[in-house]
């Protein structure tokens, strides 16, 4: 009987995965072909082959590989930190660690007038020292995952207050780029940016699903993970690094594209219907998102807006349904 049940799960799991890559694919194609001017599938894959159309192979391609990469990425470091601290709002863009990131790099757009790799840097810096504050703040309570919540909204508010003065106090020259920036773009995309995002992205995605198994039985309970053999703080750390530096190299790369990690992972369990192994789900989830984003911003709507506008408002609505619900089983309580 255990070993049926863990059949169909994961058969569903491969189900899941393959659909969601077919329509991850199926975008990416669209997002290839779409554009100012039309290209058939033929004339993609003849470019795509032959190297020769600039549109297709230095404008969208890049464009196409990042969107995958860094949803992805946003897609598992959700679905991670909402696992571990086993609450809906645990997710890097509301604890404050999107918000580190953004504000080390408009600190460097608009005070240090620096660009490229140098804000790449400060923004993972600013993600992994926001991160750190918010678990020294939280280390010496007793319900260290519900304070570091709190502690990430709080520093979320106050930094992005920073931000806002920032803004305030600059010169209206360098606002474009900040503001490019700040809402999530996957313009002027590159392949440099694609071979710095992948390795990146497979090693630090291979351990969390590595762990994932530990982290699936801690989300149960703390005394039953202990008897199991299953070192609470290591692995509580593991993800929290893994899913920060995740989290800290796409908002680096892109700027902080807002609710993808907060919906990839309650939409992989949906799909999934709670199956253990859905980060790998999580992740798919999230590069759909983007491409489904990016698609509408830039070939649906008469005006082209940053994608992280489109996802901002795709998360809105969400996250005010999962403030009623914990609101209500507060109130149950």
């Amino acid at each position: 009987m255990i070993k049926k049940l863990a059949y169909r799960q994961r058969r569903q799991m491969w189900v899941c995965i393959c659909l969601l890559s077919f329509m991850v694919i199926l975008f990416s194609g669209l997002e290839l072909m779409w554009g100012n001017t039309f290209y058939s599938p033929w004339e993609v894959i003849q470019a795509l082959v032959h190297q020769d159309n600039f549109a297709v192979v230095q404008l969208r391609l890049p464009r196409v590989l990042v969107g995958i990469l860094c949803g992805f990425a946003f897609g598992i470091a959700g679905h991670s930190f909402q696992t571990m601290f086993r609450n809906p709002l645990a997710s890097p863009d509301i604890m404050g660690v999107s918000s580190g990131a953004a504000s080390f790099a408009v600190f460097g757009l608009l005070v240090l007038h620096k660009s490229g790799i140098v804000i790449s840097i400060l923004s993972v810096m600013g993600a992994l020292f926001t991160s750190f504050l918010i678990y020294r703040f939280a280390n010496n309570t007793d319900s260290k995952l519900t304070k570091m919540i709190l502690v990430g909204l709080g520093m979320q508010a106050f930094l992005q207050a920073l931000i806002s003065y920032m803004i305030l106090k600059a010169a209206p020259n360098d606002l474009s780029n900040a503001m490019r920036w700040l809402s999530g773009s996957l313009n002027h995309s590159s392949m440099d940016e694609v071979l710095r995002l992948l390795p990146i992205v497979v090693l630090i995605g291979g351990i969390l699903m590595w762990i994932q198994p530990h982290v699936q039985i801690l989300k149960l309970s703390k005394e039953m993970a202990i008897p199991l053999g299953v070192n609470v703080k290591r692995i509580q750390m593991l993800v929290f690094v893994c899913a920060v530096i995740l989290a800290a190299v796409a908002a680096s790369t892109t700027g902080p594209i807002a609710s993808v990690a907060f919906l990839s992972g309650p939409i992989a369990q949906k799909i999934s219907r709670q199956n253990q192994n859905s980060l790998p789900i999580a992740g798919l989830v999230g590069s759909l998102i983007v491409l489904l984003a990016d698609c509408i911003s830039q070939n649906v709507l008469p005006i082209r807006y940053p994608v992280g506008v489109i996802t901002g408002v795709l998360g809105a609505p969400y996250l005010i349904y999962t403030l009623l619900r914990l609101n209500k089983k507060g109130g149950r309580g």
